[in-house]
């Protein structure tokens, strides 16, 4: 089974230092950068 999700809603708290850190934002991009209380304000 192969599963893609795509979605057009940029998360914009994103601290934008990972780019020093990492190649690319594309399905590289830790976990750990994603803060749960941020993502719920945006999403309810």
């Amino acid at each position: 089974m192969k599963f893609i999700y795509f979605h057009l809603m940029a998360y914009a708290a994103l601290d934008l230092d990972f780019v020093n850190h990492h190649e690319t934002a594309w399905m590289t991009l830790p976990n750990t950068y994603y803060d749960p209380e941020q993502g719920a304000r945006l999403y309810n």
